[in-house]
């Protein structure tokens, strides 16, 4: 049988629960990892700083929201979408990204004009693209 290294779906919190609470929990029950949402004014780096600490690694993708609260029905069903949409949006991103290289061997970027543009990157090569000194300030 494999092991689980991620999850909590059987372990909940209340919503005024400090994370470092909620995280000391999880890697209490034995977990390798937990759900993971950006807070306003925190970075990706700073997130896993948080997450390690505490011997965890973040697992992005998981909405937690009082699904036992028949009264907020629809705003949890719109929650549920914008946070699939930004999702399916960070997935997408992350995979034009990790696609790069292999991507520009063939001769094709996706990244998008006017981003490139914004960033001053003019060529349209590429592989020259990926050797522009500004292309870095694009995939943040």
């Amino acid at each position: 049988m494999p092991t689980i290294e991620i999850g909590c779906g059987q372990i909940t919190w209340s919503n005024d629960t400090p994370e470092d609470q909620v995280l000391a929990e999880i890697a209490q029950a034995g977990y390798a990892g937990a759900p993971a949402v950006l807070s306003t004014g925190r970075t990706a780096g700073q997130a896993q700083a948080v997450f390690a600490r505490r011997g965890l690694k973040p697992a992005p993708g998981y909405l937690g929201v009082d699904f036992w609260r028949a009264d907020q029905h629809d705003s949890i069903l719109e929650r549920a979408r914008e946070y699939a949409i930004n999702l399916g949006v960070a997935l997408q991103l992350t995979n034009i990204l990790r696609d790069l290289d292999e991507d520009a061997g063939r001769g094709r970027l996706y990244l998008p004009r006017e981003v490139l543009d914004r960033h001053g990157i003019r060529v349209t090569y590429p592989k020259a693209v990926l050797r522009h000194p500004a292309l870095s300030a694009v995939c943040r």
